[in-house]
């Protein structure tokens, strides 16, 4: 098992390391070691193994980057197959991978414990100031801008509509469709508790942008004072 996870970790690394999107291979490795802080804060035991190769294989050929929803979960069924893995272990972690992205459902289940704490883990990486930084990567990544006041947020957005990268949209933005409401709404205990202290920063960070933009009055600041 060491060497399959090693041989994943040299090819997501190799895949991944030139990507600007914000989900880039130091993302990639930070959401595993995130997961594996939050497995060993659960009292129940878990499977690392799964935790560890759905962490590192969770970003390869995703949605957001190749606008394919069955390409990612394929390419992890692919790879385990080629390493021999076990039908199990392939299985669980492409189940993790096919049902782990937000796609504008904040209670997203997932089916397994080690699931639940992949999504967090990946979901810890969309917050505070990490999270910041990779918002606004992202958007510039899609010609984005950063903020434009006359392009509104939109509180409810259907899977379709998140999906939808021709929408009009800036970076601002997606603080109010997605980042602001994971508060509160982790999995585990300790994942909401280390998502409380990033929703806060978050917070400070847009009244603090939203002053210098002097929109301090407008319809982003008093949608802020909800969160």
């Amino acid at each position: 098992m060491e060497n399959l996870i090693e041989k994943t970790r040299i090819y997501v690394k190799n895949l991944m390391s030139q990507e600007s999107t914000g989900h880039d291979w130091w993302h990639t490795q930070r959401v595993c070691e995130m997961a594996l802080r939050l497995a060993k804060a659960e009292k129940d035991p878990v499977n690392e193994e799964v935790i560890i190769l759905a962490s590192i294989l969770h970003d390869v050929l995703d949605y957001k980057l190749s606008g394919d929803e069955t390409a990612g979960p394929q390419a992890a069924y692919d790879w385990l197959s080629k390493n021999n893995a076990s039908q199990d272990l392939i299985d669980h972690v492409v189940e993790i991978i096919s049902t782990l992205s937000f796609k504008g459902q904040v209670h997203r289940p997932m089916s397994t414990k080690e699931g639940e704490i992949v999504q967090d883990a990946d979901r810890l990486e969309a917050v505070g100031a990490i999270g910041i930084a990779r918002t606004f990567a992202y958007g510039g990544s899609h010609h984005r801008e950063i903020f434009n006041p006359e392009l509104m947020f939109r509180s409810q957005l259907s899977s379709e509509d998140y999906k939808n990268k021709d929408l009009p949209t800036a970076s601002l933005n997606h603080f109010y469709e997605k980042l602001l409401k994971l508060n509160g709404n982790y999995n585990t205990a300790l994942a909401n508790e280390i998502g409380k202290e990033r929703h806060e920063f978050m917070k400070a960070y847009l009244i603090k942008f939203l002053e210098e933009v002097n929109e301090e009055d407008s319809a982003f600041a008093k949608e802020l004072k909800s969160y």
